[in-house]
């Protein structure tokens, strides 16, 4: 797929890896020339995010704090524009603390870089233009000046 498609990233979700394994599978699953950074979740099953990548393509794992209600990798792409690239895995259980915690971490990356691709499995139903989750969402992310863009 990634190759066929001529993709530079791939963003996944609920990669369910460890930290003893997901080296090792990321490593088997990445087609040739591709790396990749990730994020586990810790103490429970399930959960987790990746970003796979072209080598050629300079990016940093990057910190932007820690937060209770979702997990993310952010990576800093190497270009003339200052670009994050983030991805989000927000679990199906409702929290409170989503929609703040969301908020706090755009207001970081969004004041530091240009350019913010965002994506990832927020277990929202924006489609549904009549879900409270989703309207709150939509309402963040036009705050941060960002659109979206996948609607399927």
């Amino acid at each position: 797929f990634i190759i066929k498609h001529n993709l530079d990233f791939i963003f996944l979700t609920e990669t369910w890896l460890s930290a003893t394994n997901s080296d090792t599978v990321l490593i088997e699953s990445a087609p040739p020339g591709f790396i990749f950074m990730n994020e586990v979740r810790m103490h429970r099953k399930g959960g987790g995010v990746a970003i796979l990548y072209k080598e050629t393509l300079q990016c940093k794992k990057m910190s932007c704090g820690n937060f209770n209600s979702f997990e993310y990798v952010a990576a800093q792409l190497s270009s003339p524009q200052r670009t994050i690239l983030l991805t989000i895995y927000r679990p199906p259980k409702y929290d409170a603390q989503f929609f703040d915690e969301i908020a706090k971490l755009l207001s970081i990356v969004c004041i530091d870089f240009d350019c913010v691709v965002l994506a990832g499995d927020f277990n929202i139903h924006i489609d549904n233009a009549e879900d409270g989750g989703a309207k709150e969402l939509l309402n963040i992310l036009d705050n941060f000046g960002l659109n979206q863009h996948v609607r399927e």
